[in-house]
């Protein structure tokens, strides 16, 4: 009961995937981290957007992303998923509105790496295009 409905049916819809399709999970997950070191041999970060729209409204269940109708909080979470997967670091920063909204840049370091992160959002900082909040 603590958790959220949504949460909670699927935890429960989770506990029915056979065990063939988690192991197959497995083998592309090792084969999709694979991919994503090789890249990070030849950067140090990777720019990408954080959500595939504009932040949705509160209540709002869809959002419109290239004239296609998603549920609003699995589209929130879409880009994010493959990182997670991998387990490399990402911070979102604020980098603006777009219809009066607020929009996230993700930046991605290879594992270990959280301080590459951190020093590029505070250079975004510094030149005016992120802007974090920080209450005194």
């Amino acid at each position: 009961d603590d958790f959220d409905p949504l949460i909670r049916d699927r935890l429960l819809a989770n506990t029915l995937i056979p065990a063939s399709w988690y192991v197959q999970a497995q083998r592309f997950r090792r084969w999709h981290h694979t991919q994503m070191m090789k890249l990070f041999e030849t950067v140090d970060v990777v720019l990408a957007p954080a959500t595939p729209s504009p932040a949705h409204l509160i209540g709002e269940k869809e959002v419109t992303v290239r004239n296609t109708k998603l549920p609003a909080r699995a589209a929130a979470g879409i880009l994010a998923a493959p990182l997670s997967l991998v387990g490399v670091p990402v911070l979102c920063a604020p980098v603006g509105l777009l219809h009066d909204m607020p929009v996230g840049l993700q930046i991605i370091a290879a594992p270990w790496r959280e301080d590459y992160c951190f020093r590029v959002a505070s250079a975004l900082e510094h030149m005016g295009i992120a802007k974090f909040l920080v209450a005194h």
